[in-house]
């Protein structure tokens, strides 16, 4: 993703044998890098509902996501959540 090779990037990401919490902060940040708010959004969602443990990094690539659509709205949702699980 470094060099703007999202779908690429994505696609081996898909063929992983493994994925952990470190593979997708690295999708998310590839995403925000490129301008891809919305895919950073929707591999944050699927996180979520993977179980996926939550980082610092994490957060601070969803809450850039935000930022990148301007989406007020999902960046209060986003605050919620930080603050519900009391992330740092």
């Amino acid at each position: 993703m470094k060099f703007g090779l999202v779908d690429l990037a994505i696609k081996m990401f898909d063929t992983m044998p493994e994925r952990n919490s470190v593979s997708h902060n690295a999708v998310l940040a590839g995403f925000c890098r490129n301008g891809e708010g919305l895919g950073a959004l929707d591999l944050f969602t699927k996180m979520l509902k993977e179980g996926m443990e939550m980082t610092d990094f994490t957060l601070t690539s969803v809450v850039n996501a935000c930022a990148l659509l301007r989406d007020c709205k999902t960046s209060e949702q986003i605050h919620g959540l930080i603050i519900k699980f009391d992330f740092g």
